[in-house]
């Protein structure tokens, strides 16, 4: 351990020197314990920032996560992704710098210095951990010196999913081939989430449901990835000819499939609490403005619904200060009991956020309803 003392000392020496336009090939290790979507789409918008940063520099990314390469797909600031767990799939001395974003950095440190036994420290990169530009506490134990850049030099740090051409035409077609003709619009309805404390009670995700098909034309699709037969379920709520008649089922679909139909063309509304599927709507979104293939005008509804969470400091607006959903959050009133109101700018300040949140289960299908046509009635497809 002794060796990896004095390793670590000398790679924080060399690090005080970055020439940022120098470098050619950088490393970024992506670890985490577990695949979270949304956790990964917050951290996946470093790749950005080291683009901004390191503008003559190629940026292979190195995971311990087969989930990320659903995200990673047509990434133009990855130029190759490594999906492993042994570091000794890394050729370290090919690259200038590498940046950690990992909660094994001890051990990244102890692979180097067998390297640094083997090669010398002349066929070492320089090591950086990679600040936290959006102030959120992930967790992670850093060794390494920090990457020196600042919220100054980066354009925009939010993340994007790259859906091809190609992935845009099978969404299209998929969605001809499940009944929805040229004319017809489409709301994604997340009914889902890891946590269910994140969720509307069942029987108000079904009133929400009813007064989108009382008050919208619009179909509505359901995404069963893992094969629940949730058509049953919802034929038991609302009947054989209703599902029939609006509702589509994407049942058993990839990730990126799931991913891939929220960019269609007849999308109109995507609606879920605060989970990972949101995220990605919002990624996909933002890479279509920045790539200019779609208008503000026409991107769809992005609306997640938050209550409070089990972790007490959890912010809402941690998640969604910077998203291009919207973040409908329940809290307590004076004068009826609850109302929805938006986030806003004010929820930066993390007391405000919190103020007076009530769980999500207090929402009401009415409540939300209400609080969507007051928001995007001109965005809807009214009946």
């Amino acid at each position: 351990m002794l060796h990896s003392i004095n390793l670590l000392e000398e790679l924080t020496e060399r690090s005080k020197d970055l020439n940022k336009l120098s470098v050619e090939k950088a490393l970024v290790l992506f670890e985490v314990e577990r695949f979270f979507i949304g956790d990964t789409c917050d951290r996946m918008a470093y790749l950005k920032v080291c683009s901004a940063v390191f503008p003559n520099a190629k940026v292979d990314l190195f995971t311990n996560q087969p989930g990320i390469a659903h995200l990673m797909k047509n990434n133009i600031y990855v130029n190759y992704l490594i999906i492993s767990e042994a570091y000794s799939q890394i050729n370290f001395p090919q690259y200038d710098i590498v940046i950690c974003l990992s909660h094994k950095e001890s051990d990244i440190l102890s692979h180097l210095n067998g390297v640094y036994e083997k090669q010398g420290d002349s066929h070492l990169p320089k090591v950086y951990s990679i600040p936290d530009l959006n102030d959120k506490n992930h967790g992670i134990k850093i060794i390494f010196p920090p990457l020196p850049i600042t919220t100054e030099e980066v354009t925009a740090d939010r993340m994007e999913i790259f859906i091809s051409k190609t992935e845009a035409r099978w969404a299209n077609q998929w969605l001809r081939n499940a009944g929805v003709g040229k004319e017809d619009s489409v709301v994604i309805f997340l009914d889902s989430a890891g946590d269910r404390s994140k969720l509307m009670s069942t029987s108000e995700q079904f009133e929400l449901i009813k007064q989108i098909l009382k008050y919208q034309e619009d179909k509505i699709l359901i995404y069963d990835e893992n094969g629940m037969n949730k058509k049953l379920f919802y034929i038991s709520w609302l009947g054989a000819k209703i599902v029939a008649d609006r509702f589509i089922f994407a049942e058993k679909s990839a990730l990126r499939e799931s991913i891939c139909l929220m960019a269609a063309d007849a999308i109109r509304m995507i609606i879920g609490p605060c989970t990972g599927l949101m995220h990605c709507a919002s990624a996909v979104y933002q890479h279509m403005l920045s790539a200019n293939t779609r208008k503000e005008n026409e991107v769809p509804v992005l609306l997640t619904y938050r209550g409070k969470v089990q972790d007490p400091i959890d912010s809402p607006y941690r998640w969604w200060g910077n998203s291009l959903c919207d973040c409908a959050l329940i809290v307590a009133s004076e004068e009826n009991g609850k109302r929805i109101r938006e986030l806003s700018e004010q929820d930066r300040e993390m007391s405000n956020a919190l103020n007076g949140l009530l769980p999500a289960q207090e929402i009401t299908g009415m409540l939300l309803y209400s609080h969507i046509q007051k928001q995007y009635k001109n965005k809807l497809k009214q009946q």
